[in-house]
């Protein structure tokens, strides 16, 4: 049934080979199917292209293909059939009679659908687009429009989105669909249900683990005979690997969407199209066909097709090597090979297994295999090692074939791809269409390759040849050969010798099962980017090593890169002895890793000065020193990949590659790190570090197109989880500051990636007072120890008396704390526990309820990632997007009233979904203030500005009792002993604050003293910052050290105490860290401020510096055992009878 009472369908391009062949016949046999929504009653099809046919010329033109498919209702059907006949495709006219001819038909006051059919060359989609829109478009008194665009969708990516933007001028994505008909074949549908249903035992092996190379392969036995014209300049790469065969590899190849929804599939396929790497031109192969040497006169060679260019070198055939960058197909080469005048019709692909290193028998001269089958027949063939039927013990491979002409298998109607699309599109199903993002991000996997073989002189096979002479040695020289077919073995081996090794197998195994039980699988279910490294993951390398307790900080091991090809050191860990001492753990690590760190070095960004203007806005002289000493610690944090580094080919790293300049926090966080990066950026600002900006914020692009979102930060083992998302907010920065855009084209589709990351992955229902509402929170999916903070981990949840189901949650709420930023904190613990002892630090993270917190500072980012990015797309002319966004900002700021604004307080609070009550007072409440969420009470649409101030002024009342702390804001007013709890005071919330003060100042001139408070709030900040560098050994001309401080030449503290002047904080898994990065960033914010101007050098005379700190000369401290979770005695004895336990 369909949803209208009468459909036009409007063919563009009708008087061409595939209305004739496909287009025409499909809707046809749609009308002949009760199950269709097309019957032919109530439908009309017009036909039209700029050739002149009367309707019975049309209609003998279209009968031929017709009664191919049923001869019985041709003629009913042409009777629903007419043509129009167009004058040009830029002619407004012509598609105004075309609107007549479909009115025509279309019955007064009944529901009617208007399909449009685009299948011509990319150069007359912009004209008909257009005037499809303004003259033959109709979307209201009962008529839905839609459109589909028949591909080639662009020539590259360039003007595959030039395409977009003209067809989104017109057209919104929910109207637009852009057909491949390949997504319409049963054979590439089915990959679905093989992946994602219940086939265990093919699910369990596809994967590089068992597969040692991907064949995608794709055959015609005709040549380009009459397409010459078309084909000389889209190439067989163009034509047929680009889209066709990359549809089949996508769905062959992503992760598991988390529904069926359109919407889920087309996220999982972009993600794995964005994580296939560029084809190289040297890693593709092009040909072209001669005459045929069997039939020559018939089958002549490409070139003498008339429609050809005598000296074209269009490829008839090529074969490329695509690898894609992710844990589950690093290393697997798909092998994609298309052509025509073969000696065979065939379209398949086949995951080719890895052949058993260890067997006992001899390797089979061909590997196991799965293939699916589109063409000669539908079929799955699953190809077996077995022994062969006789005497003796021979080893054969045996094909299990099934075919989908058995009626188990198959409906007695099984549409074409066409037919299956057309249908699909009436139904309003995009599910086996091309989103926007998809159409053109196919592109940026081919772009290189094409550009880089259309001069290349291709070689010639014949005409009928089963393939390309030179592909066999083309493959030898790029894909490893032992990789892809495996360690031939030249004779049965005895089982007899395999006891040993068998037995030393048995051992690990044993091992391994255990640490398996204990943390079961780290695998992201919302997310398509796992730890997946046997020595930075957890699995049991990393847990032997953590639990050895080797160091004092558990980062440390996890960032050592490693000195020897990444086989080599676990196969030196496998021969450590199953009782492994700490002694020779140590000399394992000491022999197969380097320092961490030693992949990168420190440079002098090229942008650095020492002179930057805002140092003489500056009016003191000694605080304008300082300034210019924090300025220049920008030369110590800024970091870049060594280009001559000594590390081995196979060697492995847990930091991920930034292809840019990036700045470090400092101390152990010797990586790119996400939401410091904002405040980073705002002293990279004031320093005039425009180019190092952009660096910073192409490097997080990179990796959003990478892997669908930020991760915490750039290293392998924090792929599980992000951090609050201030990337937008840190494009805004930078094109507020320096007025750049030139960027923001690139930067906008995946800011807009990274929001539907957030909004689909970290999205939770709230119902208050009867009311469901829509919230942001945080939630990573872990079930194991942080790699960073394993052993840390493994101590709160072994020693908790937990089940196992306990410990996983435990595991996940410790992961998402640490997505949050602030872990840990009272804020996502059930019953904080007063007191900073290190038992009662961990009584109080055993209770952690991250997730089920609803947090006010996350949801006023995204709030203002929403009004951003509203702001940005209205800039690029999407009106449409902006719109959206405009309308989730919206939708938040009600929602974020409702449930996260405490009436009775006045106050923004956190909101605890265990307790269904709001949480206690914490920095957080100023963020909605920043963000704007606070301007207005969308429940109160009466409210005067008056009335608005008084609201927004109620956030602050909390500062007659917070300015009283004589070292800046506490972050909470809870006593835990965790670092993000009082009397801790961090640099980012001060800021925040800072800001929500004076922005309602702005607004509300009338509310006193709220200027004040943000000046005394600036005040003590740099008196702490400076006070604390100086109490360091800091020193300046004329300023000399403090004869009692250390000489480590002043540190910038990560954080600092609320209790005192000069002091830095302390408490949580690791020392005070320095450095440090979002410290120097707030203070060279605020000294270049309006507050800057008037500020004077801070009274050090009383102040010390309580943390202990063991600082190089750079300002980096290291971390000490001191204020981290220790492993109790207990613990370590449990984790030396590991080995022992598995073994028995």
């Amino acid at each position: 049934m369909s949803d209208f009472d009468h459909t036009t369908i409007v063919v563009f391009g009708a008087s061409g080979d595939l209305a004739k062949k496909m287009t025409y016949p499909a809707i046809y046999s749609l009308t002949n199917q009760p199950s269709t929504p097309l019957e032919t009653s109530s439908l009309h099809v017009i036909g039209t292209a700029r050739s002149k046919y009367s309707k019975s010329e049309f209609a003998d033109k279209m009968r031929p293909g017709l009664e191919a498919k049923d001869k019985k209702n041709v003629d009913k059907f042409l009777e629903r059939c007419s043509y129009v006949a167009l004058k040009g495709y830029d002619d407004t006219e012509s598609f105004g009679q075309l609107d007549k001819a479909i009115a025509e038909s279309e019955p007064k006051g009944k529901r009617s659908l208007r399909l449009f059919y685009i299948a011509l060359p990319p150069s007359a989609f912009e004209d008909v687009a257009r005037n499809v829109r303004a003259k033959a478009w109709k979307s209201d008194d009962g008529v839905t429009s839609r459109i589909i665009v028949e591909k080639p969708y662009g020539k590259d990516t360039e003007s595959a989105k030039k395409l977009s933007k003209e067809l989104e001028k017109s057209y919104s994505e929910e109207e637009l669909y852009r057909i491949d008909h390949y997504l319409g074949k049963e054979s590439v549908k089915c990959v679905l249900p093989l992946r994602f249903g219940s086939n265990p035992s093919l699910s369990a092996t596809w994967s590089r683990e068992h597969i040692s190379h991907v064949t995608v392969d794709f055959k015609e036995e005709f040549g380009a005979e009459g397409r010459g014209g078309y084909f000389d300049e889209f190439g067989m790469i163009r034509d047929v690997m680009q889209n066709h065969l990359m549809q089949w590899i996508v769905l062959l190849g992503m992760e598991q969407p988390k529904s069926l929804s359109a919407e889920d599939i087309h996220t999982a396929k972009l993600n794995f199209i964005k994580e296939c790497r560029p084809i190289k031109p040297e890693d593709v192969l092009v040909a072209q066909y001669t005459e045929s040497k069997k039939d020559p006169k018939e089958k002549k060679a490409y070139v003498d097709d008339e429609t050809v260019k005598d000296d074209s070198k269009a490829a008839t055939y090529a074969t490329a090597i695509l690898y894609v960058d992710n844990p589950r197909w690093k290393d697997v080469p798909f092998i994609i090979r298309a052509g025509k005048a073969l000696d065979e019709t065939r379209a398949e692909f086949t995951l080719n297994y890895k052949t058993q290193e260890k067997s006992l028998f001899a390797t089979p001269s061909a590997p196991s295999t799965f293939t699916v089958r589109d063409h000669p027949e539908r079929s799955h063939v699953l190809t077996l090692i077995t022994k062969r039927a006789g005497s003796g013990f021979k080893i054969t491979p045996a094909p299990l074939a099934l075919q989908f002409s058995a009626p188990e298998t198959s409906d007695d109607y099984v549409p074409t791809a066409y037919e299956s699309l057309i249908e699909d599109a009436v139904r309003g199903d995009h599910t086996w269409f091309l989103p926007r993002e998809e159409a053109e991000a196919g592109w940026r996997v081919w772009d290189e390759a094409i550009a880089g073989t259309k001069d290349r002189q291709p070689v010639k096979y014949a005409y009928g040849a089963s393939g390309v002479e030179q592909e066999e040695k083309f493959l030898e020289q790029r894909v490893d050969k032992k990789a892809v077919w495996g360690t031939k073995a030249d004779k049965v081996v005895d089982v007899a010798e395999r006891f040993d090794s068998v037995m030393r197998f048995l051992s690990h195994l044993a091992f391994a099962a255990s640490a398996l039980l204990a943390f079961p699988c780290n695998v992201h279910a919302q997310q398509h980017y796992t730890c997946d490294s046997p020595l930075y993951c957890p699995g049991k390398i990393l847990d032997t090593v953590q639990r050895a307790a080797l160091y004092n900080d558990s980062k440390t091991f996890v960032d050592k890169p490693s000195t020897q090809p990444l086989e080599a050191v676990v196969a030196a860990f496998n021969a450590l002895p199953v009782n492994v001492s700490n002694a020779q753990l140590q000399a394992w690590v000491d022999a197969n890793f380097g320092p961490e760190g030693s992949e990168i070095e420190a440079i002098t960004p090229r942008d650095w000065t020492s002179t930057p203007a805002f140092l003489s806005s500056i009016s003191d002289t000694v605080l304008r020193d300082f300034a210019s000493t924090v300025h220049g610690y920008w030369q110590i944090l800024t970091r870049d990949f060594k280009k001559n580094t000594t590390q081995c080919a196979g060697c492995v790293s847990s930091l991920l590659q930034a292809n840019h300049t990036f700045v470090v926090p400092g101390g152990r966080f010797r990586e790119l790190y996400y939401w410091d990066s904002y405040f980073i950026l705002l002293g990279l600002a004031k320093s005039e570090m425009y180019s190092t900006m952009a660096d910073v914020i192409q490097n997080f692009m990179d990796f959003v197109q990478k892997y669908g979102f930020m991760p915490n930060g750039s290293r392998l083992y924090y792929l599980d989880r992000s951090q609050p998302p201030m990337l937008t907010q840190m494009v805004s920065l930078y094109l507020n500051t320096t007025g750049n855009t030139t960027m923001l084209s690139e930067w906008l589709p995946i800011l807009d990636t990274e929001y539907s990351f957030w909004q689909q992955n970290r999205t939770i229902a709230v119902t208050k007072a009867g009311t469901t509402f829509n919230l942001s929170h945080y939630d990573v999916t872990n079930s194991a120890p942080r790699p960073e903070s394993y052993l840390e981990d493994v101590v709160t949840v072994e020693g908790a008396n937990l089940t196992t189901a306990g410990q996983t949650n435990l595991y996940h709420n410790l992961a998402t704390g640490a997505e949050t930023g602030w872990d840990f904190s009272s804020r996502w613990i059930e019953k904080p526990v007063n007191d900073s002892s290190s038992a009662d630090q961990e009584t109080n993270l055993r209770q952690l309820v991250t997730s089920s917190i609803v947090p006010v500072d996350l949801n006023s980012i995204m709030f203002a990632n929403e009004l951003t990015l509203q702001s940005l797309h209205m800039k690029s002319g999407d009106a449409a997007k902006a719109q959206s966004y405009g309308r989730a900002a919206d939708t938040r700021r009600l929602a974020v009233w409702n449930v996260l604004y405490d009436d009775s307080l006045g106050e923004f609070r956190d909101w605890d979904m265990v307790a269904s009550a709001p949480n206690e007072w914490t920095s957080a409440s100023f963020w909605p203030v920043w963000a704007g969420i606070a301007d207005s009470d969308p429940r109160n649409s009466t409210a005067t500005q008056a009335d608005r101030c008084t609201t927004m002024a109620s956030s602050f009342k909390v500062l007659d009792d917070l300015l009283k702390f004589p070292g800046g804001i506490p972050t909470t007013l809870e006593r835990t002993g965790l670092q993000w709890d009082g009397p801790n005071s961090w640099p980012p919330q001060t800021w925040i604050a800072i800001n929500a003060l004076t922005r309602t100042a702005s607004q509300c001139p009338s509310i006193p003293n709220l200027q004040a408070h943000a000046s005394s709030i600036t005040t003590t900040f740099v008196q702490q910052a400076f006070c604390s560098w100086r109490n360091s050994g800091g020193s300046l001309p004329g300023v000399p050290a403090i004869a009692s401080a250390p000489a480590d030449g002043g540190i910038m503290f990560e954080k600092f105490s609320s209790d005192s002047v000069g002091v830095p904080g302390g408490g949580g898994e690791y020392t005070v860290q320095a450095g440090f990065g979002w410290t120097n960033g707030v203070t060279l914010a605020i000294l270049a401020s309006a507050f800057g101007e008037n500020l004077v050098v801070p009274d050090c005379n009383g102040t010390t510096t309580s943390a202990s700190t063991n600082s190089t000369g750079t300002g980096a401290a290291a971390s000490s055992a001191a204020g981290r979770r220790v492993a109790p005695l207990w613990t370590v004895m449990v984790a030396c009878l590991y080995p022992l336990l598995a073994f028995l």
